[in-house]
């Protein structure tokens, strides 16, 4: 049976009203929050009306179009002063750490977690999967953040070769559906274990000010089953113990010796010092990272 447009377009505005309808429930008392999903929720309308990418409406994925209309509300309803003095953390093997200084360009748009001031950062990022693992410390323009993981990154070889000299963003292109399915997967793979899409579970989670900004305590299960049963089974709380927020035109400003090789493994915080040394930036320990 064919749909028509109008149709699809009742289908579409019905979609929104529930995903957004529902949040504005959860989340009531927040003005700024809620403020933010109705500009959301009209832009995305406007855009999947006009729109021929099926696929993208039908996963509710997060590709550059949709991206760009999220960032674009996103800044307009942020407390910039606020996500300014958050302190944003990337993690990484330690065997990756050379790679990472050797490759690095600040244009590239990059996923930090990010600590308010003297909180105690994570001893591990459990997606990394090694007990080896360090950080740095970034300084930037921060685009987007949310307080779980968002998916982000999932770029096509032929996307980062096309914005390797302006910077490659964290959402890919989705004209070619087949090319670009890292970026639909993510959105499915949060559907599976949440029922929700990408951009539901961004909408839902979105960090715009201290108040809705989770500390770490406040995301991780703390060793709580019932309330870890809730986060997976429900979709009542994010899936990872980390937020994100997404950095562009950074620079490092510190190394942070997140497995203790000060203590622990003397040779690799002798590779730490060499860099350090070199780039002129401090090594700190977890304690310091957010002083």
């Amino acid at each position: 049976m064919k749909i028509k447009r109008s149709q699809l377009n009742e289908i579409i505005t019905g979609y929104l009203g529930e995903v957004f309808g529902a949040q504005r429930f959860i989340s009531s008392g927040n003005t700024r929050v809620d403020a933010f999903k109705d500009e959301l929720r009209e832009a995305l309308t406007r855009y999947y009306k006009k729109s021929n990418d099926a696929v993208t409406e039908l996963f509710g994925t997060v590709d550059r179009n949709v991206g760009r209309i999220l960032k674009a509300v996103w800044a307009k309803h942020v407390d910039r002063e606020f996500i300014n003095g958050i302190v944003k953390i990337h993690y990484m093997r330690m065997d990756k750490f050379s790679d990472f200084f050797a490759n690095m360009n600040p244009k590239n748009e990059i996923s930090t977690v990010g600590y308010l001031p003297g909180e105690t950062p994570l001893k591990e990022i459990k997606l990394i999967r090694s007990k080896k693992q360090v950080a740095v410390r970034l300084k930037g323009y921060t685009t987007l953040a949310s307080n779980e993981n968002m998916q982000t990154g999932r770029i096509s070889p032929e996307d980062s070769e096309k914005y390797a000299a302006s910077g490659i963003p964290k959402f890919a292109d989705s004209n070619d559906p087949i090319k670009n399915f890292g970026q639909h997967f993510g959105s499915l793979y949060s559907q599976m274990y949440t029922l929700q899409s990408q951009i539901e579970r961004i909408s839902r989670f979105i960090i715009l000010d201290n108040e809705t900004h989770m500390p770490t305590s406040q995301r991780s299960g703390d060793g709580n089953p019932l309330k870890t049963a809730g986060r997976v089974f429900f979709g009542l709380s994010n899936l990872t113990d980390w937020n994100e927020y997404v950095l562009d035109n950074w620079e490092v400003d510190a190394i942070i010796d997140v497995s203790n090789f000060k203590e622990n493994d003397i040779n690799e915080y002798a590779h730490l010092e060499v860099f350090a040394e070199s780039r002129g930036i401090p090594i700190l320990s977890l304690d310091e990272a957010t002083l």
